[in-house]
Parts: structure tokens; C-alpha cells; sequence
């Protein structure tokens, strides 16, 4: 309900243990027999769960209701083999590009290195530190706010943790959507000491000097 409400748009993997989760590919008609025969040739790699009807949005040999333009949080399109970076409407017009800036962060250059700030983190923690390294080539010092790791795999998890430890990461604030369990994984991988992470408690402060001042409920 929450990606037909528009208030989930981002990856879902391990968003619902003990079910089938499926990816979606969308193709020209020209190209959808061609990858029909290739799916039913290599069941393994490429097990195929549905197929639509040329044009039809639903699937009604997978349930009575869904709804690829509302049952799916997040689209990557691909043209003529390559990725096109951004999210997309559907229009009357076609795919257009969805402008609304809904996952915003902010960066801060200190003389340590980036402190980084995210709402929610739904571009993924290394894609925002790497934007923030194109800007100015300087280490991701400090991170706050929420990363949206919660639900993410141990592998994502430990991807994320080796990016970091690369980029210089030695102070944390993960709140929100991080998921404790999450930061105080990548924490102790990075072997940052108790004092350099917090949980973003209501009333928990850092400093212009990079200093943590907990909140009484932390």
C-alpha cells in the first residue's frame, strides 16, 4: 500500500522475506518474443513468473489487481543498452523526467573532510558520497541522518561499510531509516569508537568542532 501511495520509491530487496520477489522487465514488442524464448531456454538464471499482454499494465496471472505503474516503487530505464540516470512519470506523452527533488542531501566541507547529510537516503549512501567527492575529491568524514539501511542485505551492508572505511569515514549519526542494527554494523567494521556514533536520538547534537553531545534518551 505504501508503493501505491507513492510513499515507498526505492530498492526492495528483503522488503518481504518468505515471498516471491520478482524483477521487472519492460520491452518494445519487437524484442518481447526473443527474450520470452530466452527466459523459457534458461529457467535458472532467468525464471519467468508472468507475462502481460502487449500494452496491458496488469498481470492477472499473478493476482487480480497488480499494477506495474503502481505496484512498482522505482524504475531504471534503459536505452539503446544504456542506464539513463533519474526516475520517470508515465504521461500521455510517454516517460518523462521526474523532476521532483524528494531525496535531497546536504554536504559540508570541513577541514576534516565532507560532513554529510541525508532525509532519507534513498539515492544510496555511496552514490550521495560520491557526488559530494565530484564536487571537491575530499574524504567523507562524518555522516548524519538517515541512510536508509534498515531492511538492506548483510552484503549491502558490508559493501557500504568497505566504501566508507575507503573514504575516510570516522564519525556517524545514523537515524531514521538507517536501522541501528545496520549502523552499529558498518561502526564495527570501521572500528569507530563508541564515542564517534550515535543513533540520532531526539535532542542529540554535533558540534561545529565534530563533536557528538548525546540526548538523555540515546
Amino acid at each position: 500500500m505504501r508503493i501505491r501511495a507513492q510513499a515507498y520509491n526505492t530498492h526492495t530487496s528483503g522488503l518481504a522475506p518468505g515471498k516471491l520477489q520478482c524483477n521487472l522487465a519492460i520491452l518494445p514488442e519487437v524484442y518481447a518474443l526473443d527474450f520470452l524464448r530466452f527466459c523459457l531456454r534458461n529457467p535458472k538464471p532467468c525464471p519467468l513468473v508472468g507475462v502481460s499482454e502487449t500494452g496491458d499494465p496488469m498481470l492477472p496471472t499473478l493476482g487480480r489487481d497488480i499494477d506495474i505503474r503502481t505496484d512498482v516503487p522505482r524504475y531504471r530505464v534503459f536505452r539503446n543498452g544504456a542506464l539513463e540516470e533519474g526516475l520517470f512519470i508515465e504521461t500521455d506523452e510517454g516517460l518523462l523526467p521526474d523532476t521532483i527533488k524528494d531525496d535531497q542531501s546536504l554536504g559540508y566541507l570541513t577541514e576534516k573532510g565532507w560532513l554529510m547529510t541525508s532525509g532519507c537516503g534513498h539515492s544510496g549512501l555511496i552514490n550521495t558520497g560520491k557526488a559530494l567527492q565530484k564536487v571537491i575529491d575530499a574524504p567523507v568524514y562524518s555522516i548524519v541522518g538517515g541512510f536508509h539501511l534498515w531492511r538492506a542485505s548483510s552484503n549491502v551492508i558490508n559493501q557500504t561499510a568497505n566504501w566508507l572505511q575507503d573514504s575516510g569515514l570516522e564519525l556517524m549519526m545514523g537515524g531514521h531509516c538507517t536501522g541501528i542494527a545496520a549502523a552499529e554494523s558498518i561502526a564495527s567494521q570501521l572500528g569507530i569508537p563508541r564515542s564517534n556514533v550515535s543513533h540520532a536520538a531526539i535532542g542529540s547534537v554535533i558540534t561545529k568542532d565534530l563533536k557528538i553531545i548525546r540526548s538523555s534518551v540515546e
